[in-house]
């Protein structure tokens, strides 16, 4: 309980590791839409995931232009991502 410094550098690896693994688990879903989106190329909530996916590990233009695919293809809601997260 006195040693605050290592506490501090513990946690501050554990959200590193976490951070890490998190990137990892995002990149093998985006994969997964990849590969899901070949399969079905006019599914929009495939495009739309795979923008939030795009999004969270901070590649802004491919999240925008996922959703704008999303949009065309009737997912609506893609828009409002679009108003939100997008210039």
């Amino acid at each position: 309980m006195k040693d605050r410094q290592g506490a501090i550098r513990d946690y501050s690896k554990f959200i590193e590791i976490y951070e890490l693994k998190y990137i990892k688990v995002a990149a093998g879903a985006i994969r997964d839409e990849n590969k899901f989106i070949k399969l079905k190329p006019n599914y929009a909530e495939a495009y739309s995931g795979r923008g939030l996916l795009k999004f969270e590990l901070g590649d802004k233009q491919g999240a925008c232009q996922d959703w704008s695919k999303a949009g065309e293809l009737g997912l609506m809601k893609a828009y409002d991502k679009i108003k939100q997260n997008c210039n």
